[in-house]
């Protein structure tokens, strides 16, 4: 909001006071507005002379407030079974491809910082969908006209992909692919 971004609410404290304690299944799917919002500051100057240490910083703390949401779910809804999805590497989504290069750096560099927090909830017994190295969701035919959406077939794709989670499927999380470096590291 300091920059100019309207932020209607905090993902986390606004939201989950809504999981009810009956759940039985919780997916959480976020970073990817967030990935712009951050690369929106950093145009503004937020990152001062120091943009990896900004975005390190930035991702830490996304990393904590995963955490605390996954802690506050657990809290809620103790029996829910838990589905994390990592964000893609917004670089490489249709809407930035007229992007400068350094403009996609910043936004690999985020993108890429958020999936591997949330990767890192596997760790407290949540499953993760690994969209970031999944080649198929880079697909342009799986998009809106924004380029940011996913349209009707994108959605079917990721309600697939969590169908199969929920019926047993364990997927794999990569700890690397070439989906974290589709435009040059910063």
């Amino acid at each position: 909001q300091a920059n100019g971004r309207d932020i209607p609410a905090n993902f986390v404290d606004r939201e989950l006071p809504f999981v009810p304690s009956n759940s039985t299944l919780v997916t959480i799917f976020g970073g990817a507005n967030d990935t712009n919002a951050l690369a929106e500051a950093i145009d503004k100057g937020a990152a001062g002379n120091d943009l990896r240490g900004y975005i390190a910083t930035q991702v830490r703390a996304f990393g904590a407030d995963y955490d605390r949401l996954v802690r506050g779910v657990r809290s809620r809804a103790a029996d829910a079974f838990i589905i994390v999805v990592n964000v893609p590497n917004m670089a490489g989504l249709p809407y930035a491809s007229g992007y400068s290069v350094s403009r996609r750096q910043v936004l690999q560099a985020i993108a890429v910082g958020f999936a591997r927090e949330a990767n890192r909830q596997a760790a407290a017994g949540v499953v993760v969908l690994d969209i970031l190295c999944d080649p198929q969701v880079y697909d342009r035919g799986r998009f809106s006209s924004d380029g940011f959406h996913p349209n009707d077939t994108g959605y079917a794709y990721l309600a697939e992909r969590l169908l199969a989670i929920v019926n047993g499927a364990t997927p794999p999380v990569a700890s690397s692919c070439s989906q974290m470096s589709l435009v040059p590291a910063l």
